[in-house]
């Protein structure tokens, strides 16, 4: 039992570089949820996204979501993409 949180540590870094395509799926989800102007479903995203990349990652998005910077958490969502090698389409 004394190694589990290190296993636990192990688990949580690896899981940035684990699955691209389900960031990018996420990404787009946020997106998406953002051009609601609805903080509700992009916090609910943002939490799922926390599992995946380093809060420090997300926290600038989640910030202008709570501040209803809506159009401001979708420039922070390309840079995120784009930091991870992730090219996302801009809505029309």
């Amino acid at each position: 039992a004394q190694f589990a949180p290190l296993d636990v540590a192990g688990a949580v870094a690896d899981s940035p570089g684990g699955n691209p395509q389900a960031l990018k799926t996420l990404l787009i989800d946020l997106l998406a949820a953002l051009d609601t102007d609805n903080p509700a479903p992009a916090m609910a995203i943002l939490a799922t996204l926390a599992k995946q990349v380093p809060p420090q990652a997300i926290s600038t998005i989640s910030d202008k979501v709570q501040g209803y910077d809506f159009r401001g958490a979708e420039a922070s969502t390309f840079e995120l993409a784009s930091a991870h090698g992730i090219t996302l389409k801009e809505q029309a």
